[in-house]
């Protein structure tokens, strides 16, 4: 009869192993659950045409045939002619926009929705992560996070999985990603000593060209004087 792993054992050794990661290890269940059971419905069955998929997928065409490379423009098709991207945000049409430049709209404008899900959960995680946590408490956090856009199934509020695949709301989901994104990434720069004041100056700051130093000992010693 095999011996019983003593308590040292289990609280340290290989056993204590999926404890400490059981929520990455749900985090993880998670992101197959979000792919098997949404994406890959959404990839092979939505027709795009339900609800406010279709005006959705209508910006994204007409952004592509009549305004790319352009954002806004005069739309005459509906409402005896509106500027193009004043109903819905513009992001989510436009990049459906420029990745039709090189596939398929539809396969484009899917794609975008795809890609922006699997990273939500991650983003989640990686914004837990910035402020000390563990993995398994990030992943906790993550968890926690994504499994509230599945509460009131039978309600479409604009942020909830319900509202983006029933509806059609499929910018909303840009809503999450992006700004913890920049959140994560605002923080990161500030623990390696990279202090962010103004984020549209540093969105500008890919256009310079030169810099100039009145100090050497900035560069040579890494403190301003």
């Amino acid at each position: 009869m095999a011996a019983k792993p003593s308590k040292k054992l289990v609280e340290t050794g290989a056993l204590a192993a999926p404890r400490k990661n059981f929520w990455i290890l749900a985090l993880c269940g998670m992101v197959l659950y979000t792919l098997f059971a949404l994406i890959l419905p959404f990839w092979t069955e939505n027709n795009l045409m339900a609800w406010d998929s279709a005006g959705q997928y209508f910006a994204a065409w007409y952004q592509s045939e009549y305004l790319f490379p352009r954002i806004v423009g005069w739309n005459p098709f509906f409402f005896l002619g509106y500027a193009q991207n004043q109903f819905y945000p513009p992001l989510y049409s436009y990049v459906s926009a420029l990745l039709a430049q090189v596939m398929p709209l539809e396969a484009a404008f899917k794609l975008v929705l795809v890609v922006v899900l699997l990273a939500t959960p991650f983003s989640f995680f990686y914004f837990a992560r910035s402020f000390g946590f563990s993995k398994n408490r990030s992943s906790a956090v993550a968890v926690c996070m994504f499994a509230l856009l599945f509460i009131f199934p039978q309600d479409y509020f604009g942020g909830n999985m319900h509202a983006t695949f029933n509806v059609g709301l499929y910018p909303h989901a840009l809503g999450l990603a992006v700004p913890l994104v920049a959140a994560i990434s605002t923080t990161m720069a500030a623990q390696n000593g990279f202090l962010v004041k103004r984020r549209l100056a540093l969105e500008a700051a890919r256009t310079i060209t030169t810099v100039i130093f009145d100090k050497t000992g900035t560069l040579t010693e890494g403190a301003f004087s």
